[in-house]
């Protein structure tokens, strides 16, 4: 089987929590002003992936996507976080490759919110001085 990769642009990086950090989430989507997304029940149809965990169920984080084909998720094998993108492995027939622009305060606060939901795992490296083009 030949993995895809999609990639995109996220116009939108949104970190999240409930529940005093139970519950943690980043999106990065490829439209900006997605927050009504929960109500169309997976209608939206543009680039976007969720990570986030639930320590009520375990420390395992999930990944949730849609691809511009169909809504999926799975298991993240590794994620490379760098200052401007975003590497997605996932053990699913798909990974994904993010670009963004944050500022400082954006950037800590992803990396706070990933260094959560990626807590007691190997799955994440940060590369916070490479910019890639």
């Amino acid at each position: 089987v030949v993995k895809k990769i999609r990639k995109f642009r996220a116009v939108e990086v949104r970190c999240s929590e409930a529940g005093d950090f139970e519950i943690t989430q980043v999106d990065f989507d490829s439209k900006h002003d997605c927050r009504e997304r929960g109500d169309l029940d997976f209608d939206w149809d543009f680039d976007q992936v969720t990570l986030s965990v639930n320590f009520e169920f375990g420390r395992s984080p999930k990944g949730e996507w849609y691809d511009g084909e169909r809504h999926n998720g799975g298991r993240i094998v590794k994620l490379k976080l760098t200052r401007n993108s975003v590497t997605i492995i996932t053990a699913e027939d798909i990974d994904f490759y993010i670009g963004f622009e944050l500022n400082k305060e954006q950037y800590a606060e992803l990396v706070e919110y990933l260094n959560i939901v990626f807590s007691k795992s190997k799955t994440l490296e940060i590369r916070e001085d490479e910019v890639t083009t």
